[in-house]
């Protein structure tokens, strides 16, 4: 049929058009939700766990004093020194070693290490001028396995010169806590 027209009229043609392009716009929404939706679907999920540990109240007790022993003053200053293991060593003074070192004890919780400080510079007072001393203390110490530690504490006492006969004693503060 040569010559003949085309059945379709042009209002016909438009809607055709119309519900193949409705047809392309589903398809895009639906390919789009299906990206977007897809990484939700592969989503994971997992059981976490969070995990405490209370540590034991940490208690220092001094058990043994820290003392410089007995000492003759010179005509000149002089000094004492203590070490942690409890050897004596004078300057200038005579020193009749019987100097012992400070010892502490600390309990807490097995296996944990604290840090250990003492007050740098302290004074021991008495009949005579007074006189300045330092402390040595570990820098740490590790609790053991029956949850505590001793730990000793030395220093260094200056001694005037000429200093007066007589009993001498000072305070210095020792603390301890957990790394």
């Amino acid at each position: 049929m040569l010559g003949s027209r085309d059945p379709l009229t042009s209002t016909s043609k438009g809607m055709l058009i119309m519900q193949k392009n409705k047809k392309w716009l589903g398809l895009a929404v639906a390919s789009i939700a299906a990206i977007v939706f897809a990484g939700s679907a592969s989503a994971q999920s997992v059981s976490a766990t969070g995990n405490a540990t209370i540590l034991q109240a940490l208690t220092l007790t001094e058990d043994v004093e820290l003392d410089f022993g007995r000492i003759l003053a010179a005509v000149g200053s002089g000094t004492v020194t203590v070490t942690q293991a409890g050897a004596q060593s004078c300057v200038t003074v005579t020193c009749f070693n019987d100097a012992i070192a400070a010892e502490f004890t600390v309990t807490g919780t097995a296996g944990e290490t604290v840090d250990v400080t003492t007050d740098a510079a302290y004074t021991l007072t008495g009949p005579g001028v007074d006189m300045a001393a330092t402390t040595d203390a570990p820098a740490t110490a590790t609790i053991g396995g029956g949850g505590n530690v001793t730990f000793n504490v030395g220093g260094q006492l200056t001694v005037g010169a000429s200093q007066a006969a007589g009993d001498y004693s000072g305070n210095y503060n020792v603390t301890v806590a957990y790394q």
